[in-house]
C-alpha cells in the first residue's frame, strides 16, 4: 500500500527536526510529535496495517 501525497504530507508535517542534535551537522527526526498528533498516529497506523495485511496473503 502506497500512501496518497496527503498522508505523506500529514506525516512528514508532524515530525520535528531538531537540527545539529547530538551533534553539529546531524538532524534529529522527533518523533514525539507525530504520537502526540492524533490524525498524524492514525494515518501512519493505518498504512501500517495495511502493510501488513498486504504482506500475509
Amino acid at each position: 500500500m502506497t500512501l496518497s501525497n496527503t498522508e505523506r504530507k500529514i506525516i512528514e508535517d508532524s515530525i520535528r527536526d531538531i537540527k545539529d542534535f547530538p551533534k553539529a551537522g546531524i538532524v534529529f527526526k522527533d518523533i514525539t510529535t507525530l504520537l502526540n498528533n492524533k490524525e498524524a498516529y492514525a494515518v501512519l497506523m493505518n498504512h501500517l496495517y495495511a502493510s501488513d495485511i498486504k504482506s500475509m496473503t
